[in-house]
């Protein structure tokens, strides 16, 4: 469906899983350059995969969000395997859109709501130390949402989520 869309050249692409596909980004954002690539359910590896149907048109920026379902899919999958995963993904975008500016988003916490909540705080705070600390060797920047969308516990605040995952 991607491929038959508007072209993403000099757009902002938000690229990733259900917390870009879920959003109404064309009605908060209704001057036209905001291109939605987010997939529901969508892993790291498979963001990368599909990179195919946006390197052509090298987008002015990228903002990347995915790692949550790697870790929901796989409850024992440690941050350093998703990391490797996101690595591969970050270099294949700068290799094949270098002028292309980078956005990362780090990885949300859950609410205790979700029943996929035991353990995943964690890890998806280990990777955002990594995502952080690739910021400057992979050029991009980090955008650390997952502190200003939580509560004191380190848990996404109830006031931003219905189900425990998604932003409401």
């Amino acid at each position: 469906v991607f491929r038959s869309l508007p072209e993403t050249e000099h757009k902002i692409v938000l690229l990733g899983n259900s917390l870009n596909n879920n959003a109404l980004w064309e009605e908060l954002f209704p001057m036209g350059y905001i291109i939605n690539r987010g997939i529901s359910g969508d892993v790291v590896d498979g963001v990368c995969q599909r990179l195919d149907e946006i390197i052509p048109d090298q987008p002015a920026k990228i903002i990347l969000i995915t790692g949550t379902n790697d870790f929901i899919n796989n409850p024992e999958k440690p941050a350093i395997e998703v990391w490797n995963s996101y690595e591969k993904l970050i270099q294949t975008i700068r290799k094949e859109m270098p002028d292309t500016k980078l956005y990362v988003q780090s990885t949300l916490p859950l609410n205790p709501k979700s029943k996929f909540y035991e353990g995943f705080n964690e890890r998806a705070a280990e990777l955002n130390k990594l995502l952080e600390a690739g910021e400057d060797r992979y050029n991009y920047y980090y955008l650390d949402i997952a502190s200003l969308l939580s509560d004191e516990n380190g848990d996404l605040a109830e006031m931003n989520t219905t189900d425990g995952i998604h932003l409401s």
